[in-house]
């Protein structure tokens, strides 16, 4: 499982692409399946026509339901999807991802996040797939993301209020993720909720 990794990036910029293939072309086991700009028809099936396991998108070239779309299609084929989000990208975007890699980081710190992405495939899904969250955490967040209020997970859990606004907080701390957006593509991506219990 170390060896054979293929990448598939989606970035418009010319500098960007050139400099995400030299990247690549440094790490051990891992290679350049393909680059898009983002403007192709279907461009979820051609990008899962190279069966790639890791996606490295550029968020800022899609509006929001594009995005949460593509993610969710690609999640749905246990890839990893990896953000190109720096300190200019759209404010809350770097929740939609695991591992972002910011194009403003100098070449060590760009192959140190690579090498964490890496591991991250070699390791197995069930500790990749929860970053920490417990049991009853998961099951907290699947009805939080379902629109559940504080109150009414409360009773059903047969909690005190206070009990789950610490939950709450813990699953923010833990994941690095304070917006419901944020939470509810976390919890779609790691099969937490299922796109039809959504309300």
């Amino acid at each position: 499982m170390a060896y054979g990794k293929k990448i598939v990036v989606v970035e418009p910029a010319f500098l960007v692409q050139a400099g995400l293939r030299r990247l690549i072309s440094e790490m051990p086991g891992l290679s350049l399946a393909e680059i898009f700009d983002g403007n192709e028809n279907r461009l979820d099936d051609k990008i899962l026509a190279k069966m790639p396991d890791i996606v490295i998108l550029n968020p800022d070239i899609f509006n929001n339901e594009q995005l949460v779309s593509l993610i969710n299609r690609l999640s749905n084929e246990n890839i990893l999807i990896v953000g190109l989000a720096g300190e200019e990208s759209s404010p809350g975007c770097k929740a939609y991802f695991r591992y972002c890699l910011d194009p403003a980081e100098n070449k060590y710190e760009l192959l140190e996040t690579m090498k964490k992405i890496n591991r991250a495939l070699q390791d197995d899904d069930t500790q990749t797939e929860s970053s920490g969250l417990t049991q009853r955490e998961k099951v907290i967040l699947n009805r939080v993301v379902r629109g559940q209020t504080t109150q009414e997970i409360a009773d059903e859990l047969f909690l005190s209020v206070h009990t789950v606004n610490t939950h709450r907080k813990n699953i923010s701390n833990k994941l690095g993720i304070k917006t419901l957006s944020g939470l509810i593509v976390y919890a779609l991506m790691n099969k937490i909720v299922k796109m039809d219990e959504m309300v």
